[in-house]
């Protein structure tokens, strides 16, 4: 059963990308587009910090695995960054090695260091979720039932 509703989570996200794509044709071939899909394992219990005006942030790493040619694994690590209601989701639902999905877009910071050197940072801006399943194999948990799915308010 877990597998099934893994998949049909996955058929979701795919239909999403479809209809990415289908807008990205309509406004035109040389207009910009910044739209990421990503499944993956959560490489850690995430992080969670407030701001000031009460607004929380959550981040994390995303592992995602690739077949290579030759037949070998290669593991890819992105950061996410989680803003607004999809927090909430994130804190209550959601462990080390969970499977998700996201829809977001990519982001570029850069810094000065107290060291002086100059650092760089790539990550993805989530604006939703999907919870794919549990890290546990077999196990059919809350994360994996719940529908969690929500749009991100930033």
């Amino acid at each position: 059963r877990s597998w099934a509703t893994a998949r049909m989570m996955c058929l979701k996200l795919k239909l999403r990308l479809q209809v990415a794509r289908a807008i990205c044709w309509r406004v035109g071939r040389f207009k910009m587009f910044n739209k990421v899909t990503l499944i993956g394992r959560l490489c850690k219990d995430g992080e969670f910090k407030a701001f000031n005006s009460g607004a929380e942030i959550y981040e994390n790493t995303l592992a995602l695995n690739k077949k290579q040619k030759n037949g070998t694994d290669k593991t890819i690590f992105v950061k996410i960054k989680v803003f607004g209601n999809a927090v909430n989701i994130m804190r209550s639902y959601t462990q080390k090695g969970d499977k998700i999905g996201i829809i977001g877009e990519l982001d570029y910071n850069s810094w000065q260091g107290q060291d002086g050197k100059k650092h760089y940072e790539h990550s993805i801006l989530v604006e939703s979720i999907e919870l794919l399943g549990s890290s546990k194999k077999g196990e059919s948990s809350p994360k994996a039932t719940q529908k969690a799915q929500t749009q991100a308010q930033r």
